[in-house]
């Protein structure tokens, strides 16, 4: 298990085509338990994951809920990811610099 040092990072991610503006939370650990807990707070930025525009994939965690799921905290933020394709923008939206290290 990788544990990261906690960062705060009001940042967002915004795809317009689904009429979406979530805010994005760096994960506090890569363990399972603490994961679900921090997508309590919107996406997930995953520990370990590169920063936009540098080289390597960026992993972004979220719910997604069935038709009609109550809107919960952050549960269905992802609940019409099948409506994307290859030319969706979409925009990560960091509002601070944000720095991770591991321990």
């Amino acid at each position: 298990m990788i544990v990261y040092t906690p960062v705060t990072l009001p940042s967002s991610l915004s795809i317009p085509s689904l009429s979406l503006t979530t805010p994005v939370v760096i994960g506090r650990s890569t363990d399972n338990n603490i994961l679900h807990q921090d997508l309590d707070s919107g996406a997930v930025f995953y520990p370990g994951s590169v920063m936009p525009g540098k080289a390597g994939q960026i992993i972004i965690l979220g719910h997604s809920a069935p038709p009609n799921w109550p809107r919960i905290k952050h549960d269905y933020i992802f609940s019409q990811i099948e409506d994307l394709n290859r030319v969706t923008k979409l925009f990560y939206i960091l509002t601070t610099p944000n720095i991770f290290t591991g321990f």
